[in-house]
């Protein structure tokens, strides 16, 4: 649609005489979000209804270029109305449902500019969803309120946390995670409450625990109680622990302190290929560590992974890992290529081979110069 053709005028005839999904049809992506504001100011000042249009419209029989656009048009719609959230939270629920393969994420953002709005917004949100069994924007309306006003956020959280529907206790300690950067009083109740949870007999809690306590500790002044908590589980570690521990760890930027951390490198010995994503994540931490200087580390937990009877993984599903030893210079990759040859088992010693091409393979001298041990 030509620029000289979108006016307000335009949008709100279109929706007066029942034209605006013709018109929609017409519009760029960068226009349908435009129209959406337009949208929101006709809504707003009640000249049209334009929630109950939108909600009536039959979205599976629509072409799929116009729900494509329908859905940018919503999510103007949503970020600038101001609608309150009796009205706004269950249309954005339905809307995304109705655009679950193209637009629910961007749904997502508009309902989170929308709750910028205001404290008010988040606690009216809060109010609505606590009813439902479940609901896919409680954590979205939680992170919001936090920022607004931490203080009336966490008594929520804390409430939800202890709640017997497993779904928005899930929701509430992992929004526990977020208020390691609150005024000290609050940060108390939201360590003392994860401790709790870290501490509990229930192994789905405190798994889910993990996380969020990982990015507490990342992200504000840290936290030696909740370090301590973390450690614990560390110690002898149930298979989804260890696996929490460890992406906790890497998804949170290594951010553990020193005494945690080294376990969790202990911990990623034991990872299994029957949770590869888990392996990806090893290779990832590997991947950033130095090289040179922490070539033992990376050479025993490699070789913990490959040579073990039950479980293993090949050398190669480390490719992060041997990309850098390969693209190190000689003298590290002939320390590697020495060590798992000399010290692994067959396994290592034969995927050894074909991780590094004869070319980057030590050949007519057997101890070529590389790094001392």
């Amino acid at each position: 649609m030509d620029s000289d053709q979108l006016s307000e005028e335009a949008v709100r005839a279109s929706l007066a005489n029942g034209s605006f999904l013709q018109f929609v049809s017409e519009l760029t992506v960068e226009q349908s979000r435009e129209v959406g504001s337009v949208v929101a100011q006709a809504s707003d000042t009640g000249e049209h209804d334009v929630i109950a249009d939108l909600e009536g419209l039959a979205w599976a029989d629509l072409d799929r270029r116009v729900q494509i656009l329908l859905g940018y048009v919503v999510q103007g719609f949503i970020s600038a109305t101001g609608e309150s959230a009796p009205r706004v939270i269950p249309f954005a629920e339905l809307m995304m449902t109705r655009a679950a393969d193209f637009g629910a994420y961007g749904l997502q953002q508009a309902v989170g500019r929308w709750l910028d709005g205001g404290e008010g917004r988040c606690k009216d949100s809060y109010d609505i969803l606590n009813l439902r069994s479940e609901s896919t924007l409680l954590a979205l309306v939680l992170e919001k309120w936090r920022v607004h006003a931490p203080a009336n956020a966490i008594q929520a959280v804390l409430d939800l946390n202890d709640s017997r529907n497993g779904q928005h206790s899930n929701v509430a300690t992992m929004a526990l995670g977020g208020y390691g950067d609150t005024p000290d009083d609050v940060r108390a109740r939201a360590i003392d409450a994860l401790v709790a949870k870290l501490a509990g007999s229930d192994q789905g809690a405190r798994t889910n625990a993990v996380y969020p306590a990982a990015r507490f500790i990342s992200e504000g002044a840290g936290s030696p109680e909740l370090a301590e908590a973390l450690e614990a589980i560390a110690t002898d570690p149930l298979p989804d622990d260890r696996d929490q521990l460890i992406t906790a760890f890497v998804q949170n930027r290594y951010s553990y302190p020193d005494r945690l951390r080294a376990r969790t490198f202990e911990l990623m010995k034991d990872a299994s290929t029957e949770n590869p994503a888990v392996l990806g994540l090893v290779d990832s931490a590997l991947y950033d560590l130095d090289v040179q200087k922490d070539r033992r580390l990376i050479a025993d937990i490699v070789a913990a992974i490959v040579d073990r009877e039950e479980n293993a993984a090949s050398l190669g599903r480390f490719q992060s890992t041997i990309y850098k030893i390969r693209e190190a210079g000689s003298g590290i990759r002939g320390w590697f290529f020495a060590q798992w040859l000399l010290c692994g088992e067959y396994r290592l010693r034969f995927d050894v081979h074909s991780c590094f091409p004869n070319s980057q393979a030590p050949s007519s001298n057997p101890f070529p110069r590389f790094v001392a041990a």
